[in-house]
C-alpha cells in the first residue's frame, strides 16, 4: 500500500498540532461546610469530620490530596486545589455532601444560570 506525501504531511500536521492540548486545569475552591461546624462539638469530632470529608474528596483523581487548607478558627470552611479537567467543583460539594455534612450550594438568582458556571475560578500553578 503506498502513502502519498500529501497524506504522511497531513498526519504529521495532526500529530504535532495534538501536542500542544491541556492536560491540567489547576483551580482553588473554598467549600464552606457549616454541616462540619455543627458536627464539631469537640476536637476529637473536628478532627473525625475533617477525616471523613478527605476520603470523600479522595475519592476523585482530580482532588490535590496535599492541598485541603482547613479554616480552624472558623470550623466551616475548607480550600483546596482540584483539576477541573478530571472532575468538576460541584461534584466535590456533592460528595462532601453526601458524606454527612450540609454544604452551602451555590445561588440559583431568576434569570441567571447557575452561580458557579459564569464564575469561572481563576487557574493556580
Amino acid at each position: 500500500m503506498k502513502t502519498s506525501g500529501k497524506t504522511l504531511l497531513v498526519i504529521l500536521s495532526l500529530s504535532i498540532a495534538t501536542v500542544g492540548c491541556r492536560r491540567s486545569d489547576l483551580r482553588e475552591v473554598t467549600i464552606n461546610i457549616p454541616g462540619l461546624a455543627e458536627a464539631a462539638t469537640n476536637d476529637a469530632a473536628y478532627a473525625a469530620g475533617k477525616a471523613k470529608i478527605a476520603w470523600a474528596l479522595g475519592t476523585y483523581e482530580g482532588v490535590k490530596k496535599d492541598s485541603l487548607k482547613w479554616d480552624d478558627a472558623d470550623r466551616s470552611k475548607l480550600t483546596l486545589r482540584f483539576d477541573s479537567l478530571l472532575v468538576a467543583e460541584m461534584n466535590l460539594v456533592k460528595a462532601i455532601d453526601e458524606a454527612g455534612f450540609k454544604v452551602e450550594y451555590p445561588v440559583l438568582m431568576p434569570g441567571e444560570p447557575a452561580g458557579y458556571i459564569n464564575a469561572r475560578k481563576p487557574e493556580v500553578e
